[in-house]
């Protein structure tokens, strides 16, 4: 595992110097949407010192992570080891556990179904969009609303607009 690691370590320190580059810098952030298959266990035990290696490589500061699917076993681990800054994440994953769990100082991104999308029923759209407005992710103010991770093929940009507009209307932050 640590080769399958250093080799795009490697990949990205040549990418940075061919860029001019440098490294590490604040901002960094990172995916992997193989950890929602593991136990907390394994990953602490596996991967966990992968990503802190990355990490350490890429990045000054607080990381962001990109994670799709069911995390929030992950979520305490990624908050107190990695010391995370932002998690852009998709569904299926309680927004409210992972607000009580990431704490208001990080900011999470998400999670919108994209087959409610898709499928483009205003009434589920508008359901799900205030669910999650109203799910306590937007406590402390680092919310930002989104599809779970990408839109699918041929879903209706006004579907989209739609969505946007719920939340223009009821997804204001409390002053």
């Amino acid at each position: 595992m640590w080769f399958i690691n250093d080799a795009p370590i490697e990949r990205m320190r040549a990418w940075h110097r061919l860029l001019g580059k440098s490294f590490p810098y604040e901002g960094f952030m990172f995916a992997d949407d193989s950890i929602q298959l593991l136990s907390p266990k394994l990953y602490r035990s596996l991967v966990l010192p992968l990503h802190k290696e990355i990490v350490k490589t890429f990045c000054v500061g607080r990381p962001g992570i990109h994670l799709c699917g069911a995390v929030e076993q992950h979520l305490e681990d990624l908050k107190e080891e990695l010391h995370i800054r932002f998690l852009d994440t998709g569904f299926p994953l309680s927004l409210e556990r992972a607000r009580e769990i990431l704490g208001e100082d990080v900011t999470i991104r998400g999670n919108l179904n994209i087959l409610t999308l898709l499928e483009g029923l205003k009434d589920k759209i508008r359901e799900e969009t205030l669910k999650i407005i109203g799910s306590g992710a937007t406590r402390g103010r680092r919310f930002i609303f989104g599809e779970g991770n990408n839109v699918a093929p041929k879903t209706p940009p006004e579907n989209l607009n739609y969505a946007y507009e719920i939340v223009r209307k009821y997804g204001e932050y409390d002053c």
